[in-house]
């Protein structure tokens, strides 16, 4: 009686191999791809809650701001926080820019027009990105910057 082994060719483990490389990339690629696309949201997120400030400052009657402190960013109304959160790890503050002087804070008076209006710049990856608060009519905005 003969025996019949069965075993994998050259071929085929050379092609299985090579499958499983690609799907290796692609996973990693998209892994750190996460990361980005959380910053970028988070960076999303705060022009958001820039907006809703100058909301509640306008219904309210009370200044509002949001300030960057120790690797996370703070929502203040009437001077008392109201929320504290930590930045995304791939989200790194880099300065900000008020009218000719530096600092981390985007704030509006109690009337809902900008008292700190200025410019508050962010590096994602390789990316640069500004989150602008106009000083004239309060539009927030995140633009692109070129390095």
């Amino acid at each position: 009686m003969k025996y019949k082994i069965k075993a994998f060719t050259l071929i085929e483990m050379v092609i299985a191999i090579g499958i499983l490389g690609i799907l290796l990339a692609i996973s990693i690629h998209s892994f750190f791809g996460v990361s980005t696309f959380k910053a970028e949201r988070q960076l999303t997120t705060m022009e958001h809650e820039l907006e809703w400030l100058r909301t509640t400052a306008l219904k309210e009657r009370v200044p509002t701001s949001l300030s960057i402190e120790k690797g996370c960013y703070c929502l203040y109304v009437n001077h008392e926080k109201q929320e504290s959160i930590p930045l995304e790890k791939d989200l790194e503050f880099l300065h900000g820019k008020y009218g000719g002087n530096f600092g981390d804070q985007l704030a509006f008076s109690s009337s809902g027009r900008p008292s700190n209006a200025g410019t508050m710049y962010f590096r994602i990856k390789k990316t640069t990105k500004a989150l602008v608060l106009s000083p004239v009519n309060g539009h927030v905005s995140i633009r692109e910057v070129e390095e």
